[in-house]
């Protein structure tokens, strides 16, 4: 029996002193650069609202691989509660055509820390996050997304018109990854077909039991 390949990969921040981001971000792609140098398969940013940190990884990721070549681009992790489906779809898509279909995107429900600035969404946060996930990867797996029921204004799509997202990215949506901080989203995670991304977040662990022993089921 031979072993599996290893990938080699790192997480990064893509941290900056305040009033200094446009040197943060360069220095972040140069740090993606140096990684493929290096033979790394991936490399995996953050998004931080609200801090010295990366908000907005998308169109990091199409600038870093307009420098890069090889190595994959992955987000770790989005929180789908705050996020517009649609417009992250048509996002996406963009990015992941122009870096080559190198974009690994990894998902969160989300929590409601953030629902004073960005709206609340009267579920909670689980709850609202799926909503917005499956949305998002029905978008991206090139479903349609609505129908035209009236048509609206001149030039506007016909009534029967199925509206898909564009531009389309094929495979993108077998690069779906969620974060799971429970077993019980893992089995979710795994019936929508998405690759799982585990970390240091658990919140189920049995009393008596530690941590790397509930990981491992």
């Amino acid at each position: 029996m031979t072993n599996a390949a290893k990938r080699f990969g790192f997480n990064t921040r893509v941290s900056f002193p305040t009033g200094e981001a446009a040197r943060g971000l360069r220095d972040g792609i140069e740090l993606f650069q140096a990684a493929e140098r290096l033979g790394y398969q991936s490399g995996w940013a953050y998004q931080r609202h609200f801090d010295n940190y990366l908000s907005s990884p998308l169109p990091f990721f199409a600038a870093a691989g307009q420098h890069t070549t090889r190595i994959t681009l992955g987000s770790a992790v989005i929180p789908a509660r705050y996020q517009e489906p649609i417009l992250l779809a048509e996002a996406a898509g963009t990015a992941d055509l122009l870096t080559g279909g190198r974009l690994q995107l990894a998902f969160s429900s989300g929590t409601d820390v953030w629902d004073a600035v960005f709206g609340a969404a009267g579920t909670d946060a689980r709850t609202e996050g799926q909503r917005r996930l499956a949305r998002f990867l029905a978008a991206v797996a090139g479903e349609t997304i609505h129908t035209v029921a009236e048509a609206r204004g001149i030039g506007g799509p016909k009534v029967g018109t199925e509206l898909k997202v564009t531009p389309h990215s094929p495979g993108l949506r077998e690069r779906i990854w969620y974060g799971s901080g429970s077993i019980a989203s893992a089995v979710t995670a795994a019936g929508q077909g998405l690759r799982l991304i585990t970390g240091t977040i658990l919140h189920d662990v049995p009393a008596g039991r530690s941590f790397a022993e509930h990981q491992q089921t």
